[in-house]
């Protein structure tokens, strides 16, 4: 049992320290997203240690590192808890053309179950679809939606980064854009609320970290969307599979560059992947926002046998109010750091 504790807390505490680093190697960055199974698996491996009473000098530094790892940990995920404030104020405008409906969805590409998809789109009746992972039998599945959203932006592919939008809402200058690879897409537009106000949407398909592929392009991406949409200072909505957790350094330098708010904080993880594995989830679909909205329903919606839950957000445009509070500022680090992270790319 020694060896076991010895072995299991070096390990626990390499994948503490691991993610402190700000390299864009897969094998660093993958530990972003365990963080509450760390600390849970660290709790439990200093528990054990106190228990069989194995209180060597060598084994108390393991257990300091473990558990100052844990708060460490626990510092980045405590936002994403209900004990913390809120950065998004709950709406009370009752007025139906100032709200936005959104539903987002990473389908899973050889997933199967299209009606499970069409049934959370007519049970949550959003304003805007946006799925994720579909190819040419997804699009057909589904191409009958055009008749009540007739406003889209199609992108299929068979790559596993294909992207449909449809919306009931008008828009405007449409595009499907190639950030930073040829092969995955992102789609831009402007949307017209009923009321008549025009707001900037981003949806988002990173690609993950993997043996093949380190987070240079995702954290391009990510941040290139975030430096535009400070620039215009315009309303703005961001969602996606950004195949990044909420606590990362990315989503947070991200957060503060573009000075967007998070509707989850203070509200809960909302883990949306994976849906198959209860203990293994992460918040990798996001849905961000400028200082112009407040919240009027945030949900993750039951599954629909892709490994991504969808994700629901419904927000209403107050820009006369203050809708946010306690974003961080940037700061010339950030500055610098987001700079060298799109030159990477180029």
């Amino acid at each position: 049992m020694k060896i076991f504790l010895i072995v299991a807390a070096i390990l626990f505490a390499i994948m503490i320290l691991l993610p402190i680093s700000k390299k864009e190697y897969w094998w660093i960055r993958i530990f972003d997203y365990p963080r509450v199974q760390i600390s849970t698996g660290s709790i439990l491996v200093i528990a054990l240690i106190l228990i069989y009473g194995y209180t060597s000098w060598p084994m108390i530094i393991l257990m300091l590192i473990l558990g100052a790892g844990t708060i460490y940990q626990a510092v980045l995920i405590y936002p994403y808890t209900p004990f913390s404030k809120v950065q998004t104020l709950k709406s009370q405008n009752l007025e139906p053309e100032i709200k936005i409906k959104l539903l987002a969805n990473n389908v899973r590409q050889v997933n199967k179950n299209i009606d499970k998809v069409l049934a959370a789109i007519g049970n949550s009746d959003p304003d805007i679809i946006v799925l994720m992972e579909t190819d040419k039998t997804w699009y057909e599945g589904v191409k009958h939606l055009e008749e009540k959203y007739p406003f889209t932006l199609l992108e299929p592919l068979d790559n596993t980064y294909g992207m449909i939008f449809f919306s009931r809402l008008k828009i405007y200058n449409g595009k499907v854009k190639n950030l930073t690879d040829k092969e995955i897409p992102s789609i831009h537009c402007i949307v017209e609320l009923p009321s008549g106000d025009k707001i900037n949407l981003y949806c988002l398909h990173p690609q993950p970290p993997t043996p093949h592929s380190d987070t240079e392009k995702r954290d391009a991406e990510i941040i290139m969307v975030g430096k535009e949409i400070k620039k215009t200072g315009e309303p703005s909505i961001v969602c996606g599979d950004l195949n990044d957790v909420a606590w990362s350094h990315t989503t947070r330098l991200f957060q503060r560059i573009s000075g967007m708010s998070d509707p989850r904080v203070g509200r809960g993880f909302f883990n949306t992947y994976n849906a198959f594995i209860p203990f293994f989830r992460f918040p990798l679909d996001h849905i961000f926002h400028t200082k112009h909205f407040r919240m009027v329903d945030l949900k993750r919606l039951k599954q629909v046998g892709s490994d991504h839950f969808p994700m629901f957000v419904a927000l209403s445009y107050e820009p006369e109010k203050k809708n946010i509070k306690d974003i961080p500022k940037p700061d010339s680090d950030d500055h610098e750091e987001a700079n060298e992270k799109i030159e990477q790319v180029k």
